[in-house]
């Protein structure tokens, strides 16, 4: 890599690990489209490209997620037992959505940014006119979080396992929704346990794509389909500013930070719709 190019990815994974930090979403959607059109600039063969670049933003995102994570339980902001929860049953969605679908031969570049495009204005949207979050549940037991809506759990999981597999993010788009309508907790634990939520499923979805890509010659850094240099340049200090995330989102008033990301998604989708 060119210094430029060094300079660039690390002031992408700087900015993607404060909104992680800040927002709960793990930074996937600055990652993945990042490498996607990083990879498929460098020549490596399109088969290759999606997957790849899946694999290695859901890398990166796992180091933001833990990050965040750690951080947020430290301001007693995470509920482990939702997290747990939510975290395994996204693990068959992560598994089957990787088998089936990213790492199939029909889910070409083009229908992949197709379908990141499409993502990132729906996440757009909800970070420009945000919903309203529930009120304060720390006081609520582990049990009474879980237990009453035990189809929001298995259907918000599996939907976040799709997501986090189909354009490697790690799905708190969906987590922190579910968490503050269904679980009715306030917008800063549904941040929290979110990060840590996501922490299993971006680590489940990074075994699953490095054994489903074993075996193949893609780079000399790559596992499966997991480019282990790339993943460290972006999230070294992704997962240095997700704590100056952490910290701003105990602080500060995140709407009209909400909104700016949520522009810079708009934009991103616009080089996707016009790349296909």
């Amino acid at each position: 890599m060119e210094f430029s190019e060094v300079f660039l990815f690390l002031a992408v994974g700087s900015l993607a690990g404060l909104a992680g930090g800040l927002l709960g979403i793990g930074g996937g959607l600055i990652f993945t489209p990042t490498l996607f059109f990083y990879f498929k600039s460098t020549g490596i063969p399109d088969e290759y490209v999606v997957p790849l670049s899946i694999g290695t933003g859901l890398m990166c995102t796992w180091v933001v997620a833990l990050s965040s994570a750690i951080g947020h339980y430290q301001r007693d902001a995470v509920h482990i037992g939702t997290a747990l929860t939510c975290g395994v049953a996204a693990a068959f969605g992560v598994w089957a959505t990787s088998v089936w679908i990213t790492t199939s031969a029909w889910f070409t570049a083009g229908v992949f940014q197709y379908v990141f495009a499409v993502f990132l204005v729906i996440v757009a949207a909800r970070m420009i006119v945000p919903a309203r979050s529930g009120k304060s549940t720390r006081a609520r037991s582990e049990e009474s979080l879980v237990v009453r809506h035990p189809a929001a759990v298995v259907a918000g999981g599996g939907i976040a396992g799709f997501v986090a597999s189909s354009v490697g993010v790690g799905g708190g788009i969906v987590l922190v929704p579910l968490y503050t309508r269904f679980f009715n907790m306030n917008i800063r634990l549904a941040v929290g346990s979110s990060s840590a939520t996501i922490v299993i499923i971006t680590l489940t979805a990074i075994l699953v794509f490095a054994v489903q890509g074993s075996g193949l010659a893609i780079s000399s850094t790559a596992l499966g389909y997991v480019d282990l240099k790339y993943a460290a340049i972006l999230a070294v200090p992704a997962a240095i500013t997700a704590r100056f995330g952490v910290a701003l989102a105990h602080r500060l008033d995140r709407t009209r930070l909400r909104r700016i990301f949520g522009i810079l998604a708009l934009l991103v989708a616009g080089r996707l719709f016009l790349g296909i």
